[in-house]
């Protein structure tokens, strides 16, 4: 039995080393009443690769699309809080074309906006999520609950009211970004977005903490990995 764990665990290793499921860096872009953003992000020569753009905004104002070096995302899910304010969308692209490119996020209308792009390597290419799950709630911890089995890798997005003060990561979860929309004078009327990823227990849940206890809006989901050689 020892031999078989010990075989499982280099197994493991030798598979991360190989460039298995990883979070990698993350870039952000903020404004104030802005109906377009755009910033430069950076995606490396990685196997399996998938690009996330989550998108936060007040007054829960949609985003309509969302484009990296020109090339079309997918809106994967989105979460509003209970008065209908803060809304964070989460959209994707498998294989995205390594290196430096433009992303740009196009609302409806002008609205105090966090947009931030994360990249991921080692993620399945055909079927890259587990099931998506939201939250909202008004209180310091934003978390989501992921009945699922046990993820190596989740993604974590949160948009909170502009008074949160501020959100941090969980233990054993790396920050990809993290902005808020206003950075002179951030009040209610403000939005904060971040991004997060770590692992997740089965049926576990996965946080992020505002500084105040404020109304959020959260998506979490696992990731899959590639199959293995």
């Amino acid at each position: 039995l020892g031999e078989l764990v010990g075989q499982q665990a280099f197994e493991r290793a030798r598979f991360l080393w190989e460039g298995g499921l990883a979070a990698g860096s993350g870039s952000a872009a903020r404004s104030s009443a802005k109906r377009e953003l755009s910033w430069m992000h950076t995606v490396p020569e990685r196997a399996n690769r998938l690009l996330t753009v989550s998108v936060s905004t007040t007054n829960s104002v949609p985003v309509t699309s969302v484009t990296y070096a020109g090339l079309p995302l997918t809106r994967l899910g989105t979460s509003v809080d209970s008065r209908n304010d803060s809304r964070v969308e989460l959209w994707y692209r498998v294989a995205p074309p390594a290196g430096t490119g433009t992303v740009r996020v196009q609302l409806t209308r002008d609205e105090d906006i966090v947009a931030g792009a994360a990249n991921f390597s080692g993620v399945n290419q055909a079927s890259p999520f587990g099931i998506l799950r939201s939250a909202r709630g008004e209180s310091t911890s934003a978390c989501v609950t992921l009945a699922n089995e046990a993820a190596d890798l989740v993604a974590h997005v949160v948009a909170a009211n502009g008074a949160a003060g501020g959100v941090q990561p969980a233990s054993g979860f790396t920050q990809q970004f993290y902005a808020a929309s206003d950075t002179t004078d951030t009040n209610s009327d403000d939005i904060w977005g971040s991004g997060t990823a770590g692992p997740s227990a089965p049926v576990g849940s996965v946080c992020q903490y505002l500084q105040r206890s404020k109304r959020w809006a959260a998506l979490a989901v696992p990731l899959k990995p590639a199959a293995r050689r």
